[in-house]
């Protein structure tokens, strides 16, 4: 620690400084009897100049005295006459305001509630604590109703000196020198401190110098207490003391505390005393030998300052905590040891020793020792030894988990990091490994290893490797546990439920397919190993075939189109034997349109002996006849009769029909006799039904049937013949009136010409002759007879080449000349 004293320099010139008090960087300076100045540190260019307005006049004396409260925005100034004036930042203007109700209040002491702004009490020379409240607002008038109240809360049995006030825990603790005694009050609530300080209080300290104790003071962080005993003596009330420690110093004047040293004035030099090594650290002389007027403390921002007449200092220390670490530590004092440690190694040091105290002094607190030999960067080997051979140590176990998490937490190297988590499973935790870097393998053989199961299981799940659990369910069939792990994780890792599909279909087949089937997006084709397995072993009712219920769950209510699925679905249908095939031939029907192989479900069919599923096929494929032949192999009514229902459905096709027909039919004659053929009269012709028979046949049975047969032919031939005859005729009436058609119609060609103007025929209306010879209608009305002029439409020959134009070519020409 260093001490350092620096003159003030300000922007204008003092002439007596009378008062000066520093708080939260603002500093208060009373400069002349009236006024005072006020400076804020972080900005020392901007000064505001306080004043006592002129109204009041020159009775109310001169300031001799300021207090302020711990912000700086709160300022009571105390004339030579005994007035009272206040003074706020949030009032309008820079005035003191007078407190008329505080005339001739004897005031040697004052302090500002620590939370209530505008509150404060007074320290008298009767030795009586006076509380005042103002409106911190109050404008340029100080009314009545800006002084809320003052009132006496506390008169001591003596007229002494309550010289110094002190609020602590915020308004709970309240110290005062009275006379030369030192007072104390405390309690858990303050609701009225008339009441509170109408309590007896405590004498925490008698001065045995007989001696009236002046101003006591107190550090920033409140842990020390310092007052001036006599001219030769200061005590002090160190942190954890219960009584204060005498020291001896030549004539001190005024005493500050910092939170590490005592700082006292004299009449020649600055004497720094340290409060943890109680030695004298270091002395400052006095510049000019000038005397000091008086001192203050700013405890925010912790900086101390002494003043004469004429000028103002700054005393800072320097690096006020080197060293103390150690000190603190020595004496056992660990917590406020951290507390000024200045780097990494010096905590370090000091959580490892507070460590080491706790195990030798308190056996039931081992764990807590453990966390703080963790938290330092001691070798971790040597913690471990410490902690599993100090011999009052009662749990180790817990001890060591502890140090290992602790110590986790405060490294960030990988390597480290894996060899802790790994003890840390040694040691049967690992609740939090997943946090750090670990080596998975490592700590599941660990686990193993030590028979803790239930936490191998817990660690595999909480980093995700689910396959570790599950082996170990399936290794002791506990297949419910097993199941519940895929129906949980089965949606993140799809691998545990193709990989484990055979065995847990094997030993719990619809509890596995339940989960299956609440799963989405799973790849059937990877299951199907596992459902066949399974199909090929189940002899249970085809209803219960889990494997079957799956794989038409996939392909009815998830639309699975995939042509392994379906064809491995219709195998196990197909080996199921079902006798009547009404489920395996809806499915056919069903799912005709999926994209399966129809070679491959027909060779099923057949191979499992599904006939009517193989006929169905068949007619899918467009083979009729093998459908037909293969009914009439198996035999049997309901077959006879789909051969039929085969053969007439093919009426598009009339060959392929009576074909078919006659198949079936000789199948018919062949095994039922020639009555069989009775069915047939009606779907084939005698002809071709007759052609079935064998050649020897006795058909007296079909002798009536015949008959009518041939009968039904004969009429039928001559409605025939009738209808030919019939239809001749019509051909004959429809070549006449071709002819005649032939004869009222002329073909006229694009550009043939009027044979009388001509031009185009197209242009005008026009008539055209059989002859050929065509007209416009105005023209042949120009050339035609006067009896036909105004009817046109009988003229009935030609104009060109009628009989007289013809008749006209035998006469000779008659030539004039």
């Amino acid at each position: 620690m260093n001490a350092v004293i620096t003159q003030v320099r300000l922007m204008f010139n003092l002439d007596v400084i009378t008062d000066c008090v520093v708080s939260s960087n603002w500093l208060y300076i009373v400069v002349n009897s009236m006024s005072v100045v006020r400076i804020n540190l972080e900005s020392p260019s901007t000064v505001e100049n306080i004043k006592i307005p002129a109204k009041h006049g020159p009775n109310i004396g001169s300031i001799y005295k300021i207090f302020t409260d711990s912000t700086g925005s709160c300022l009571l100034a105390v004339t030579t006459k005994l007035q009272h004036f206040f003074y706020s930042d949030s009032s309008q203007k820079q005035e003191f305001n007078l407190i008329s109700k505080l005339k001739n209040t004897p005031t040697v002491s004052a302090v500002f509630h620590p939370s209530r702004k505008g509150d404060f009490f007074l320290g008298t020379r009767s030795g009586s604590v006076i509380e005042v409240s103002v409106d911190i607002k109050a404008g340029e008038h100080f009314f009545k109703r800006d002084l809320k109240y003052t009132s006496q809360i506390w008169k001591g049995e003596r007229n002494e000196n309550v010289n110094s006030i002190i609020f602590r825990d915020n308004g709970r603790e309240i110290l005062l020198t009275y006379g030369h005694e030192i007072l104390k009050w405390k309690t858990d609530s303050v609701t009225n401190m008339e009441k509170f300080m109408s309590q007896k209080p405590t004498v925490l300290f008698n001065n045995p110098f007989e001696q009236e104790l002046k101003e006591l003071v107190e550090s920033p962080n409140s842990s020390s207490l310092a007052v001036i005993l006599s001219p030769q003596h200061v005590g002090v009330l160190h942190k954890g003391d219960s009584e204060f420690t005498i020291y001896e110093t030549e004539n001190p004047k005024f005493l500050m505390l910092s939170n590490f040293h005592l700082i006292a004035v004299t009449s020649d030099s600055i004497r720094i005393t340290g409060l943890l090594s109680r030695e004298l650290v270091q002395t400052l002389p006095l510049p000019d030998l000038k005397q000091i007027k008086g001192a203050s403390i700013d405890y925010k921002s912790q900086t101390f300052w002494v003043f004469n007449d004429e000028e103002l200092y700054e005393i800072k220390l320097e690096n006020e905590t080197t060293g103390l670490w150690k000190m603190l530590a020595k004496q056992g004092r660990f917590s406020d040891a951290f507390e000024v440690c200045d780097s990494a190694e010096s905590k370090s040091y000091v959580l490892e020793q507070h460590g080491y105290h706790i195990l030798e002094t308190e056996p039931d607190n081992t764990v807590y020792a453990a966390k703080l030999l963790g938290s330092s960067n001691a070798p971790f080997e040597s913690l471990v030894l410490r902690i599993m051979d100090t011999t009052k140590v009662k749990n180790n176990s817990e001890a060591l988990v502890t140090l290992i998490k602790t110590r986790l937490k405060h490294t960030n190297s990988k390597f480290q990091q894996i060899l802790l988590t790994s003890l840390l499973a040694e040691c049967g935790d690992c609740v939090d490994i997943h946090q750090y870097a670990y080596d998975a393998e490592t700590i599941q053989q660990i686990l193993r290893k030590r028979g803790d199961f239930q936490k191998l299981i817990d660690f595999s799940i909480s980093i995700k490797d689910y396959r570790t659990p599950l082996q170990y369910y399936i290794s002791n069939s506990m297949w419910s546990n097993a199941l519940e792990l895929i129906r949980q994780h089965g949606s993140e890792d799809k691998e545990l439920v193709y990989r484990y599909s055979s065995i847990t279909l094997k030993y719990c087949p619809k509890e596995t397919v339940d989960s299956w089937m609440r799963l989405s997006d799973l790849d059937a084709t990877k299951l199907l190993s596992g459902l066949i397995d399974y199909s090929e072993v189940y002899r249970g009712p085809v209803n219960e075939n889990q494997a079957l219920r799956y794989l038409k769950h996939i392909i009815i209510k998830e639309g699975n189109k995939d042509e392994v699925v379906f064809e491995t679905t219709l195998s196990m249908m197909c080996a199921n034997n079902d006798s009547n095939e009404t489920e395996l031939l809806n499915f056919l029907k069903e799912r005709s349109l999926n994209h399966y192989d129809n070679d491959f479900a027909l060779r099923l069919t057949l191979k499992f002996k599904q006939y009517k599923c193989a006929v169905y096929l068949y007619t899918l494929m467009g083979l009729y006849e093998e459908a037909v032949i293969l009914c009439l192999q198996v035999g049997g009514d309901e077959m006879f009769n789909m051969s039929i229902e085969i053969a007439e459905k093919q009426a598009s096709n009339e060959k392929l029909r009576k074909y078919l027909l006659r198949l079936i039919s000789k199948q018919a004659i062949e095994t039922k006799g020639p009555k069989a053929a009775l069915q047939f009269i009606h779907l084939l012709g005698i002809g071709d039904l007759l052609a079935q028979f064998p050649e020897f046949e006795s058909l007296d049975e079909l002798a009536p049937e015949v008959i009518r047969s041939l009968e039904h032919t004969k009429n039928k031939l001559m409605s025939i013949n009738s209808e030919i005859d019939e239809s001749l005729k019509a051909s004959e009436e429809i070549q006449t009136e071709i002819a005649n058609f032939k004869k009222q119609s002329v073909l006229v060609e694009p550009g043939e010409p009027c044979q009388l103007c001509h031009f185009p025929l197209a242009v005008r209306k026009f008539i055209v002759f059989p002859c050929q010879h065509g007209f416009h209608y105005d023209c042949l009305q120009k050339n035609s007879r006067a009896h036909y002029k105004n009817d046109i439409q009988g003229v009935e020959e030609c104009a060109l080449c009628d009989e007289d134009n013809l008749k006209s070519i035998t006469t000779p020409l008659t030539i004039d000349f």
